[in-house]
This record gives C-alpha cells, structure tokens and sequence, in this order.
C-alpha cells in the first residue's frame, strides 16, 4: 500500500499556495497615503453620472468635478473612503459606484466566482482519486490466446 502522507503532500502544498493567492489577493496593498492619492483612488471608483463608461476621476464634465471637489472636501473633513462611497450612492444611487457593494445580492458577485473556483478544484480532486491505474492486472489464458490470435492474423 502507498505512503498516503507522501501521496498527499503536492496537494496540501496546492491548496496551500491558492489559500496564500486568496489571501494577498484580498488584502491587496496598503492604499493610498496621501489626501490626493486618496482623493483619486475615490473618484476613480465613483461613476460619472453624466459620462458613459467613465469615472469621476477621469471625467471632465462639469458633475464630475464637483463630485471630485466634494470627495476632496469630505477627506479634508475625516471622513473614510466607504463613507464617501456611502455618500455619492445615496446621492445616485448604487449604479454610481463602479465596484458593485460586497453584500447582499450583489456580494454574489464576489462571491460566485470564488465558490466556482473551489467547486472545480474540489472537483479535480475527486477525479483524480477516481483515476487510479491498478496495481495488479490479471491476464487469463482466454486473453492470452485473443491476442496471439490478433498478433497471427493477416492484416489487411
């Protein structure tokens, strides 16, 4: 019978090395430091509610600048990125902000591909315990004969 601890182990370091992925996937960096750095890191995740497809931060429509120098003025005030965010959805609603909230219906956005992800790999798994060449096989004098036969006959 196999060592099961050494059959186990690439898949332990696998799994290891997704969870270690997940995990500095969802922490990501720091974020910004300074008012300006903030400020845009804002905007750019704030839709433009006259543009098509563009952020604040890259808008130059007149409703995207006072919604920068609003976002601007709500940093200087203390206020956090998500209560800004907070802000400018109650404004315009949920579709102003270009990443989706990560709760409710919405958070199944976030949260389908990651269960996708692990179904498959779970998934693999299982078909690689399936998939298991026998250690033994039998051969029959039946068997033998089919094939001498098969090895004899002219082909065609």
């Amino acid at each position: 019978m196999k060592d099961l601890s050494r059959a186990r182990w690439p898949w332990i370091l696998l799994l290891s090395l997704f969870a270690g992925a997940l995990v500095v996937a969802a922490i990501g960096d720091s974020g910004p430091r300074t008012t300006a750095e903030r400020a845009r890191a804002v905007s750019e995740s704030i839709a433009c509610p006259t543009c098509q497809g563009q952020s604040v931060a890259d808008s130059s429509a007149p409703s995207a600048r006072a919604i920068r120098t609003e976002v601007a003025r709500r940093i200087e005030a203390g206020e956090t990125d998500q209560q800004i965010r907070d802000h400018i959805a109650g404004i315009y609603g949920d579709d102003a902000l270009l990443t989706p909230p990560r709760d409710g219906v919405a958070g199944l956005i976030w949260f389908l591909p990651v269960a996708g992800l692990v179904a498959a790999f779970g998934g693999l798994v299982v078909l690689f315990r399936r998939w298991r060449v026998p250690d033994d096989v039998e051969v029959s004098d039946e068997d033998r004969a089919l094939v001498e036969q098969a090895r004899r006959s002219p082909r065609s």
